[in-house]
C-alpha cells in the first residue's frame, strides 16, 4: 500500500493542501516538515509535507507521485507547522503563503522549462527540413538554434527571439515531433 502525504506548496496563494503518493524509495526519508519536489500542472514546485496518511478515501490512481525529497532532514518542526496553521487562521491568509515565509531564504528549489531537440543536426539537410526552411523560415531558424544547443532553457529562446511569436512556433515544432519540452530543477 502506498503512503499518501498532504503537501502545502509554498508560494501559492491557494489555501489548499494537495495529496501526493510517496514512491517506496522515499518512504523512510519523508517526515512532517520535509521539503519535497512535486509536479503541479506543467511545473515543478517545492512543497512542505504537512501530514502523512497510510490511505485515503479518494482514488489513489489519480494521485501523482512526488519527484524527490529536497533535504536530508525536515526544515520545519511540528511546532512550526502548528504555528503556521495558527497564523494562517488568525490573519486569514493561506497556509502556503505563511509557510513560504518560514522557509530559510535561498533554499528554494527552482525549475525551468528546457527545450530539447528530437532530431539531430544531420537531419537539417533532409528534404523535410528544407521544406520547413522554405515555407516557415522562422520555425527553421529556431529549430536549428535548439538543435545546435542540444537543449536550451525556454527563457533563452524567448530572449534571443523577442520579436517572434515564440509560443506558436514552439507548439508547431512540438506537434511535428522536432522538439520536446521538460521541466528541470536547479
Amino acid at each position: 500500500m502506498k503512503k499518501i502525504i498532504k503537501v502545502a506548496i509554498s508560494g501559492l496563494s491557494i489555501d489548499m493542501l494537495f495529496d501526493y503518493k510517496i514512491p517506496e524509495t522515499f518512504e523512510a526519508q519523508i517526515l512532517e516538515g520535509s521539503r519535497v519536489l512535486v509536479p503541479f500542472g506543467t511545473k515543478t514546485y517545492t512543497g512542505i509535507v504537512i501530514e502523512n496518511f497510510d490511505e485515503l478515501e479518494t482514488d489513489i490512481d489519480k494521485i501523482k507521485e512526488i519527484i524527490s525529497v529536497a533535504d536530508d532532514k525536515p526544515v520545519l518542526t511540528r511546532n512550526l507547522i502548528e504555528l503556521a496553521k495558527w497564523i494562517s487562521s488568525y490573519y486569514l491568509t493561506s497556509l502556503n503563503r505563511v509557510l513560504s515565509f518560514m522557509i530559510p531564504s535561498g533554499t528554494s528549489v527552482k525549475s525551468k522549462k528546457i527545450l530539447k531537440p528530437l532530431v539531430d543536426g544531420n537531419s537539417l539537410n533532409s528534404d523535410e527540413m528544407q521544406l520547413l526552411k522554405l515555407k516557415k523560415p522562422e520555425h527553421y531558424i529556431i529549430l536549428e538554434f535548439i538543435i545546435k544547443s542540444g537543449g536550451i532553457p525556454l527563457t533563452t529562446i524567448e530572449y534571443h527571439f523577442k520579436e517572434k511569436k515564440i509560443s506558436s512556433i514552439l507548439n508547431y515544432l512540438q506537434k511535428k515531433n522536432y522538439i520536446e519540452s521538460c521541466q528541470e530543477t536547479e
